[in-house]
């Protein structure tokens, strides 16, 4: 008899799909097991990946673990709003709350992966505003230093 979940280290899940090595993986555990920061926060503080890309293969590890065949839409794509129902005791099956729980799962998920998107976007932005900051820093300094 299989076991009905099948949990990945979130490591894994990245180098299965391709969006780290082997080898950036046994760099970033090595990280973790002397600094004892999360392996996640590694890899996206080293520039290996995105915090969507994070997002991603969390989104993946609990898809296995759930059992679902099925990825995450993907980001911008709506899903159908879950239908909330009202369970009354013995009038709805096991099975039929369950369907509503996983619903309810998906929607916070494909809602949590969205917000991820719009943080790693907004991200982008201060640090290309930062970066932009600094050279007029700059262009002032030496504006000022010509002028003396």
């Amino acid at each position: 008899m299989e076991p009905a979940v099948r949990w990945r280290p979130v490591g894994t899940v990245l180098v299965d799909n391709g969006s780290i090595t082997p080898d950036q993986l046994e760099a970033a555990l090595a990280e973790q097991r002397h600094s004892g920061r999360k392996i996640g926060d590694i890899l996206v503080n080293s520039g290996a990946i995105t915090w969507l890309t994070l997002a991603h293969a969390i989104a993946e590890q609990a898809t296995d673990i759930a059992g679902v065949g099925t990825r995450p839409a993907p980001v911008g794509q709506p899903e159908p709003e879950p239908r909330l129902e009202v369970i009354s005791n013995g009038a709805s099956s096991a099975a039929d709350r369950l369907v509503t729980v996983e619903a309810l799962l998906k929607e916070r998920q494909r809602a949590y992966l969205e917000l991820v998107s719009v943080t790693e976007t907004l991200r982008a932005a201060v640090e290309k505003l930062q970066h932009e900051l600094a050279e007029r820093d700059a262009e002032i300094a030496r504006l000022r230093a010509a002028s003396n």
